[in-house]
């Protein structure tokens, strides 16, 4: 025990020890855990929510997407092969080799048709994410290609094998006309047809449910973050300490959630065909499309997340550059 001057009284003050100084400094320890696990917790649900603005819930985002997976290339496919399939007449039988309605059915259902019919329902799938609205239906009204196919039909009528051959044998190719008018195309095809959230399975109406909740929940968390805990750690701690850990905070989760979200990749994958079968989306499901989406997603998160990292170091550096230009500053008032 360490003794001061004596005092007024001829009694002698004892001065704090090693052990009454780390007494009295346990609550600020503990304080500065606090407020580092609050930025990082804080900082995580901030990324989360200008991620999911950023994907999720914005047209953008799902434009992107479907430019990079080319689904106007799989939903092709996919009318030719139902438009055959399902056509009011059985087109198999009218012809052994259907080839050449499914050569006219490609010219018809062109890309470009199909890309700007996915990109008009945007706008409702994402109002139907965020709960804007209770149905979601997507149709192809094939009704509007009936003229298309049947001038492309007409065009590949004596390139068809079997008439080519009935030429070569002198025999008059008889007239399309009759047998093209026979083939009606499928008014609509119905790919999505929500009325309502009710019709989804009990753990898939919790899931959109929860989507949609947390566009507002966590809406909170960047207002928690720069509204209390920035000025809390500037005032508590004071201007240098505050900025470094706040900075510490920030660095650390930016870091955390851009390490964790490559690991993920996998389960997303796996999970993809049973997560989007309910909306009857599951040739989405592919390994190749989920993958190209989830890299977007990703590339999206990743600029948050070193935005978040990046302005931590910048705190911290504005911290030490602080401290020593006033080292510097109080030794020139001293020379």
């Amino acid at each position: 025990m360490r003794y001061s001057k004596p005092t007024g009284t001829g009694m002698v003050s004892p001065m704090p020890g090693k052990s009454m100084i780390k007494s009295r400094s346990a609550p600020g320890y503990m304080a500065v855990i606090l407020v580092i696990l609050g930025i990082i917790f804080t900082g995580w649900l901030s990324q989360v929510s200008i991620g999911l603005h950023k994907t999720l819930y914005n047209k953008e985002f799902y434009q992107c997407s479907l430019q990079e997976v080319r689904l106007e290339d799989e939903l092709r496919v996919m009318l030719i092969e139902y438009t055959i399939m399902e056509s009011d007449r059985p087109i198999s039988i009218a012809l052994s080799d259907i080839s050449m309605i499914a050569n006219a059915l490609a010219s018809a259902i062109d890309e470009e048709w199909l890309k700007g019919k996915i990109e008009a329902t945007l706008d409702d799938a994402v109002a139907f994410v965020l709960g804007d609205r209770e149905e979601f239906v997507v149709k192809f009204p094939l009704r509007e290609k009936q003229a298309i196919f049947e001038e492309e039909m007409r065009k590949n009528w004596k390139a068809y094998p079997g008439y080519a051959k009935l030429e070569e044998l002198y025999i008059e190719v008889p007239d399309p006309t009759m047998f093209i008018e026979k083939i009606d195309l499928p008014g609509e095809i119905t790919i999505i047809e929500l009325s309502s959230l009710s019709e989804l399975e009990e753990d898939k109406q919790t899931a959109v449910a929860a989507i949609r909740s947390a566009e507002q929940e966590l809406l909170i968390a960047p207002y928690l973050l720069v509204g209390l805990l920035v000025p809390f750690s500037l005032i508590f701690f004071g201007l240098v300490p505050g900025l470094k850990w706040l900075g510490a905070g920030l660095f650390s989760s930016g870091l955390s959630l851009y390490l964790l979200w490559p690991q993920m990749e996998s389960a997303v994958i796996d999970h993809a065909p049973a997560a989007l079968e309910p909306y009857g989306l599951s040739f989405l499901a592919s390994p190749e499309i989920t993958a190209t989406v989830y890299s977007c997603a990703l590339a999206a998160f990743t600029d948050i997340h070193m935005a978040f990292a990046g302005l931590g170091l910048l705190l911290i550096a504005a911290a030490y550059v602080i401290q020593l230009g006033s080292v510097l500053a109080g030794k020139a008032r001293k020379q």
